[in-house]
């Protein structure tokens, strides 16, 4: 098991296959679920963007790409950041464009 991730693959795995199941079977049902992984959080219906427990944005993964101007959610997500954190993430991987 991965200290950071906190969940073996398999294990994360079976987590969203659960997940599928539950909506599957209670569409009326909202399931709440905190991820940092963005991959994770395309799958989402509807989004809160927080950063140090202030909320930065909510909406569809697609809203905050378009609200942003981003190609990726993860982009989305850092030009929501204070600009001092996005200067941060643009130091740090020189692949982000905000």
């Amino acid at each position: 098991m991965s200290q950071q991730r906190g969940l073996t693959r398999s294990s994360r795995s079976q987590f969203w296959d659960l997940i599928d199941s539950i909506r599957q079977r209670q569409s009326n049902m909202s399931v709440l679920v905190a991820t940092a992984y963005m991959e994770e959080a395309e799958r989402f219906d509807w989004l809160v963007a927080m950063n140090a427990g202030e909320v930065l944005a909510t909406g569809s993964a697609e809203e905050l790409r378009q609200q942003t101007q981003s190609a990726t959610l993860e982009e989305a997500f850092i030009n929501l950041l204070p600009q001092a954190q996005r200067q941060a993430h643009q130091r740090s991987d020189p692949t982000v464009s905000t």
